[in-house]
């Protein structure tokens, strides 16, 4: 963002992570099973054992775990659902742009573990109207202040829409025509690149 002439301070920055953690701070659990990628393990290395026992576990937290999203690593998941720990969803995307093409994303596995063990997660991330909100609070706005900007019709601008924030449509990424024709929650703004933010906002 900044290459692009947006300085933003990390502080700014809120994250499905920081939604999660804090919603485990609030119960008071905080022992959990992760399937995540990149870095997204340093938010919750205090807590959070790489390969934890199933029967030890209070959270199974999904994000985007790309190749490490193995069967073994699925049904570890599974298994501490069934013993009774909560699945957090870091995010609930069908797919994601890869260099190489379409790629599964989160959402695919969260379903995948809700309907083996009967049991709904809890989204802290998009299409989730309170992460949404929580971000609004974190930056102290309210949503006719805030807008959101993304290439997804349904997690992106559905989400915003559904709290009340502007939303910006980028033809970019996964982007797909078709979708947005048939969208029934339209999004405030299509432009073709986020260079033009500055023009719309």
């Amino acid at each position: 963002m900044s290459r692009l002439g947006f300085e933003i301070p990390e502080s700014s920055i809120f994250t499905p992570p920081l939604a999660a953690i804090a919603r485990m701070n609030a119960a008071g659990k905080h022992r959990c099973m992760l399937l995540t990628t990149g870095d997204v393990h340093k938010d919750f290395e205090q807590w959070c054992d790489r390969n934890p026992e199933s029967s030890t576990v209070d959270y199974v937290v999904i994000g985007d775990a790309g190749e490490k999203m193995t069967y073994d690593r699925l049904n570890a998941a599974f298994r501490a659902v069934i013993n009774g720990a909560e699945i957090i969803a870091l995010e609930k995307d069908r797919y994601w742009m890869a260099p190489d093409g379409l790629m599964l994303s989160a959402g695919p596995f969260v379903a995948a573990l809700e309907f083996a063990a009967g049991t709904t997660a809890t989204v802290m991330g998009k299409p989730s109207k309170a992460f949404f909100e929580m971000a609004l609070r974190d930056m102290n706005l309210r949503p006719d202040q805030a807008a959101m900007i993304g290439d997804d019709i349904i997690t992106d601008i559905a989400g915003a829409r559904k709290t009340g924030m502007k939303a910006v449509l980028v033809r970019t990424g996964k982007f797909n025509e078709e979708t947005l024709r048939n969208a029934v929650i339209k999004p405030t703004h299509v432009i073709d690149s986020i260079a033009r933010l500055r023009d719309i906002l």
